[in-house]
């Protein structure tokens, strides 16, 4: 028997080694299945949130318990969205610059440029951007999926380790899951996703501060697109 006092987001990885691969294995499956189907992706993804809803029920817990919650204090929630976003938006921009250099390959970014002026395609792009990216993607990779990875390494490593192995690993599927992106993209859309994870435990395991960056900084970036903005031009040093 699980003691009340059990946090929900660990209680709900209190099992075997097996039960756990299966959930992930479960939950991944309709992403995997269509990852090359093209936006059929999507699809895919909102099947895998729909199976980790499932798997969350069968374990008698909610999204809420695994960080879909109120964020206690509006000034902090405000100015930890902010600085997080300003930092990522740097940070990736760095990166990318890095990445291209080193393998001399460009994000592909085919995907977006529909988007370019053409205000219909931005409004279509910024609902897709804040379902399926900022709250499905959260809900999937950081709410269940980094839990999950956490309860499969078990009492064999310190919670720190623990924690660092399941960010790792998780920054990695949503890498892969970027992979239209080419591998230049795949790496920077890792790294981004390492970083949304970081902003989940920071603020004590709660989806809404990494769903709200999430979304920020893709409606940043689909604006930058629409317009035909050159953020490079501004950043160069």
């Amino acid at each position: 028997m699980i003691s009340e006092k059990t946090h929900p987001q660990e209680r709900i990885f209190r099992a075997n080694r097996l039960r756990i691969i299966i959930m992930i294995i479960l939950a991944l499956s309709p992403s995997v299945s269509m990852i090359n189907a093209g936006n059929k992706l999507l699809l895919g993804l909102f099947l895998s949130v729909c199976m980790a809803w499932l798997l969350l029920s069968f374990s008698k817990l909610k999204w809420s318990d695994v960080g879909l919650k109120k964020f206690k204090g509006r000034k902090r929630f405000i100015l930890t969205v902010t600085i997080i976003l300003v930092s990522i938006i740097l940070f990736s921009w760095g990166l990318r610059h890095l990445v291209t250099f080193l393998l001399k390959s460009e994000p592909n970014l085919e995907a977006f440029k529909a988007l370019k002026g053409d205000p219909g395609a931005l409004m279509t792009g910024l609902v897709i951007a804040w379902f399926f990216g900022a709250f499905c993607e959260e809900m999937l990779f950081r709410g269940f999926l980094l839990n999950a990875f956490y309860g499969l390494f078990g009492d064999n490593l310190n919670s720190t380790a623990r924690w660092v192995f399941s960010l790792l690993i998780v920054s990695t599927l949503t890498g892969l899951g970027h992979a239209y992106q080419g591998i230049t993209g795949m790496i920077v859309a890792g790294a981004i996703g390492f970083c949304f994870g970081l902003v989940y435990l920071y603020n004590n395991r709660n989806l809404w501060p990494s769903i709200l960056t999430h979304g920020i900084y893709d409606t940043i970036a689909f604006v930058i697109v629409f317009l035909g903005f050159n953020l490079d031009q501004v950043l160069k040093f």
